[in-house]
């Protein structure tokens, strides 16, 4: 999955079926880090790492397959699985991915495999 963040900060979910990869990317420079974290908090928190803890309550609801059960259930296993390696905030309900910012190179290698 993508979370892609357009120029106008407009949040889509991409990619929703490919449950066996997460990433952020972000179409502005990752000089803009400050600026963006107060305008993207309804998708999650950016951190000052290259990741951004996503919000499952967001994530759930941006996917154009928000109303597929076997869909949810299976972002469940998802989160399920990666909870084990510490990408998972309990607290916040959030999943850690990497950010791809619009200055990083060749963003389609840079998005992380979860198997």
């Amino acid at each position: 999955m993508l979370v892609r963040i357009n120029d106008q900060l407009i949040a889509a979910l991409e990619e929703a079926d490919d449950l066996k990869r997460f990433s952020v990317a972000i179409d502005a420079p990752a000089k803009d880090l400050p600026s963006l974290k107060d305008a993207l908090q309804d998708v999650g928190l950016l951190s000052d790492d290259g990741h951004m803890w996503v919000s499952e309550d967001w994530l759930r609801k941006a996917s154009p397959r928000s109303s597929d059960e076997a869909w949810q259930q299976n972002l469940t296993a998802m989160i399920d699985a990666v909870r084990e390696f510490g990408w998972i905030d309990e607290q916040t309900s959030a999943i850690r991915a990497h950010v791809v910012w619009k200055d990083t190179p060749k963003p389609e290698q840079q998005t992380r495999r979860l198997d």
